[in-house]
């Protein structure tokens, strides 16, 4: 009796339970996992704009900030495995083209900074990075 029952759709419950195991298990085998915290809820935002400020950028200069994170064997996270070690912040601009290029460690923590395109000399003349190597 089990067998032959369907949800109210039409579709047979051993199909939708069988497919729904091959996605759960499809994840697991191909590593998908839930985006990084940095990029979801932006906890690096806070070090984007104290850095602005230290440049004397104006804050509603900002058009937008992506970020790209860097991975690879980190210590203490064994020979084999690659993690997110940290996190390249381009912040773009509405007065140059270019960017500030914040690199931060995995804890948002600036790293070293620098200049892209005609930024520089458009906004660079503020105070240099406090931060970091």
């Amino acid at each position: 009796m089990g067998l032959n029952r369907t949800d109210p759709h039409g579709c047979p419950i051993q199909l939708a339970l069988f497919l729904a195991a091959l996605l759960l298990a499809g994840g697991f085998c191909f590593g998908l996992s839930a985006p990084s915290p940095a990029m979801a809820n932006d906890p690096c935002r806070d070090v984007v704009l104290k850095e602005l400020d230290a440049r004397s950028v104006p804050r509603d200069d900002m058009a937008e900030v992506r970020y790209f994170q860097q991975t690879g064997r980190a210590p203490g996270f064994g020979a084999r495995r690659s993690q997110v070690t940290g996190y390249d912040a381009w912040v773009s601009f509405h007065s140059c083209e270019g960017n500030l290029v914040l690199q931060l460690n995995r804890w948002c923590q600036l790293q070293t900074s620098y200049w892209r395109g005609n930024c520089a000399a458009t906004l660079g003349k503020g105070a240099k990075s406090s931060g970091g190597n």
